[in-house]
């Protein structure tokens, strides 16, 4: 609906006149598609989802995660038992997980600190860590911890991904040190009107506590 809707809009700006509508039907055997597309790459992709807290882009994923388990069309179940079937051939222990829609967007989502935790300290270990680093916001500088740590020495130190919802509030990632020491981080917190002045200051005062571990 959406090509079709661009193509008449577009033809239409040029004087020309479409009648009819548009019909979805199995493509026939043996026939060389019009256009293919190709995404970019999944370290790519995570950068503005992760910096900006792209909930609609983390929605789509999900899906792109079920599809390597699953034929499409992919349910969001399907997604998320992707999900937690590579999670738990990790050695990742997903007995509390529950994945909703994909996104923090989500009342019934739930993660455990130690899961987090746990995850984190897996990816740093994996080839592909420095493309997840790069996809976090980095503190004073840019994404949604651009306004945080503006000043001092914590300023460009930490990567890190926020999440909030009326009375929750969330941070992970990793704090790096000046003595060369990384340390992961996880702090979730449900607490009324948490996510407003109380939670980031707690935030801020856990992160500013890492950052000082000598």
């Amino acid at each position: 609906s959406y090509a079709y809707g661009v193509f008449k809009s577009t033809w239409s700006q040029w004087g020309g006149q479409l009648d009819g509508g548009f019909a979805i039907a199995d493509a026939p055997t043996g026939k060389r598609p019009l256009l293919v597309g190709r995404s970019r790459t999944l370290a790519e992709v995570i950068r503005p989802l992760n910096k900006w807290s792209n909930n609609l882009m983390t929605r789509m994923l999900l899906y792109t995660i079920g599809e390597t388990r699953f034929d499409p069309p992919i349910t969001r179940e399907e997604g998320a038992q992707a999900l937690r079937e590579h999670l738990d051939s990790r050695g990742l222990d997903t007995t509390q997980l529950v994945v909703d829609n994909g996104s923090g967007l989500s009342r019934d989502t739930r993660v455990t600190g130690r899961l987090m935790r746990d995850l984190l300290m897996l990816a740093w270990r994996q080839p592909t860590m420095p493309e997840f680093l790069a996809s976090m916001s980095i503190a004073g500088r840019d994404g949604t911890m651009r306004k945080r740590f503006k000043r001092g020495k914590e300023r460009g130190r930490m990567h890190l991904k926020t999440g909030s919802l009326d009375n929750v509030s969330a941070i992970a990632g990793y704090v790096h040190t000046d003595d060369g020491r990384t340390f992961a981080i996880a702090m979730l917190m449900n607490h009324r009107r948490v996510n407003w002045g109380v939670g980031r200051d707690l935030q801020d005062a856990l992160l500013a506590w890492a950052f000082r571990q000598q």
